[in-house]
């Protein structure tokens, strides 16, 4: 997804070297910059182990795994390399779409987020940017295919966003 204004655009693809594995790109051609996500589907056990024991042990409630990590393009990284930074601005304001408060939020550029989420009861990855000029959202969810194991589903999703609240 291009976000030609912004200079920001969303990289999509499945990678399946023995993983379940997923990899979203937000690139960053202004600042260039990147944030790099990673999301890991569980293997079949995982996906087995009710949310009361993962409670109970510890464990995160959602089987799926991500990562994010921060690049830099065409320089090496250092402490003064731009990142794309976590924030509750979205937080408490009433649009369309609602979420969680334990879900990553990274603003990306004047009224552009990063959402991710990871579902806890069918485990996938949500990964959606918020274009709050455009009134848009545009994005995909990465699961499995059906109810088992195995097979892999990335699909994109979107949506017409209308601010409920300032």
């Amino acid at each position: 997804m291009d976000f030609a204004a912004s200079q920001v655009f969303l990289i999509d693809f499945i990678v399946s070297y023995g993983d379940t594995k997923s990899i979203s790109i937000v690139l960053d051609l202004h600042q260039n910059i990147a944030t790099v996500i990673t999301s890991k589907l569980p293997v079949k056990e995982g996906t087995s182990i009710p949310m009361l024991q993962r409670a109970e042990q510890g464990m995160p409630l959602s089987s799926v795994h991500a990562s994010f990590e921060h690049v830099s393009i065409d320089n090496p990284i250092s402490d003064v390399t731009p990142q794309q930074k976590k924030t509750k601005e979205l937080i408490g304001k009433r649009v369309q779409f609602v979420y969680s408060r334990k879900d990553v939020y990274y603003k990306l550029d004047n009224n552009l987020y990063l959402f991710v989420w990871l579902e806890k009861v069918i485990p996938t990855t949500g990964i959606v940017v918020e274009d709050f000029d455009a009134m848009r959202s545009y994005g995909k969810t990465y699961g499995y295919y059906g109810y088992t194991t195995g097979r892999v589903s990335n699909f994109p999703i979107g949506s017409y966003v209308k601010i409920l609240n300032e």
